[in-house]
């Protein structure tokens, strides 16, 4: 089948119905940043660091096996009084389940970024996080209901909630994570950016400048933002063969995920295949990048990294495109890892080309600290 012709002005027709839906969930979208950043806070306050990392992820647990029950109670409590029924503004009850869970998949991978941030207040990362995931979720879901209408969820129940209910949940849980991730990334790329051009006069412009683009560029953004992400995890393990090893074990294994989760009828209305692809996509450019940049101590690596993740997303896509090769989203096998191994090699190329620009240029701009492990 032929590739239909690129229309912009469908393009901006999308982006525009974004921005209106976005606005029009502003409500929900600063309900789920003050939950997120309030049960951080609170969080942040026990001791225990196990407890710390536990808590999160066995409140959402909480919320989504009892997700029926619980949306329900509040339901009857809103319909029992005509008085709070008609006031339009407590509808926002009936999303409390949903903003728990969705603000909990933000905070539960913030401790491995907290002590990297240089934010003078570090709970701007929590809300950038949470508003974004909310955003995306919300908006894919409507997409989805659009299109395909509502779930079933005639499957036998646990505690009262549908089997594909808590399955569905639990894929909003780790989306919101795995989208937190991205924008934890996309922040600590956004920290090394600024110490590298901390010198030049005209430095909230260009950061300003790298903002916008990013936006621009999503999601090939969002494909950056968690190579940056993953490298920071596996920086922890030791030596460059296990950090590959472990990167291309992690493809594979996931690529064969979304093999057997897009065989099931109607799984692609539950699962989102589409975050599933850019960790995959993360993880493959992060490959070759581990490989010519086996410790990465200064800023400029991490900018090469998610410049270089970009880039080789872009021509990928690009390619896919131009060349009539089907989307990087496919339930074949042999495309996923196709795709896939493209991202290495682009981004192989790409990094290549940045390692051999910083050796050979002289007096490239570092400035102070610039040598610190982020």
């Amino acid at each position: 089948m032929a590739t239909p012709p690129f229309d912009i002005s469908m393009v901006f027709g999308i982006v525009f119905a974004v921005i209106i839906m976005t606005i029009f969930l502003l409500p929900l979208l600063l309900g789920v940043a003050v939950c997120a950043s309030v049960v951080s806070y609170l969080i942040g306050k026990v001791p225990d660091k196990r407890a710390q990392a536990i808590l999160p992820v066995a409140i959402a647990l909480i919320f989504i096996a009892g997700y029926t029950p619980i949306d329900n109670f509040f339901r009857n409590a809103v319909a029992g009084n005509e008085l709070l029924w008609s006031i339009q503004s407590l509808s926002m009850l009936f999303q409390i389940p949903f903003i728990i869970i969705v603000a909990m998949g933000a905070i539960t991978l913030f401790p491995l970024v907290r002590e990297h941030l240089t934010l003078t207040r570090p709970w701007f990362a929590i809300v950038a996080a949470s508003v974004v995931a909310a955003d995306y979720i919300n908006i894919r879901n409507f997409m989805i209901s659009m299109m395909h209408g509502p779930y079933p969820t005639e499957i036998s129940n646990f505690l009262g909630t549908s089997l594909l209910e808590i399955v569905f949940q639990s894929c909003i849980f780790l989306s919101a994570m795995i989208l937190s991730a991205a924008v934890f990334g996309v922040i600590l790329f956004l920290q090394h950016a600024g110490s590298l051009v901390a010198a030049h006069r005209d430095r909230r412009g260009i950061l300003i400048c790298i903002v916008i683009s990013l936006l621009i560029l999503l999601p090939a953004a969002g494909v950056g933002g968690l190579a940056v992400f993953f490298r920071l995890v596996l920086q922890k393990l030791p030596g460059r063969i296990l950090q590959i090893v472990v990167a291309t074990g992690a493809v594979l294994v996931l690529a064969l995920a979304g093999i057997v989760l897009s065989g099931i009828s109607g799984m692609g209305s539950v699962v989102d295949l589409t975050i599933l692809t850019m960790v995959i996509m993360a993880l493959a450019v992060l490959v070759p990048f581990l490989y010519f940049f086996p410790v990465s101590g200064n800023d400029r690596d991490a900018v090469i990294l998610l410049a270089g993740a970009v880039a080789a997303d872009i021509v990928l896509s690009l390619l896919a495109v131009t060349l009539d090769l089907g989307e990087r989203l496919t339930a074949d096998p042999v495309s996923i890892l196709t795709f896939a191994s493209g991202g290495m090699v682009f981004a192989g190329c790409i990094f290549c080309a940045g390692l051999y620009i910083v050796t050979h240029q002289k007096n490239f701009p570092v400035s102070p600290g610039s040598d610190e492990v982020p």
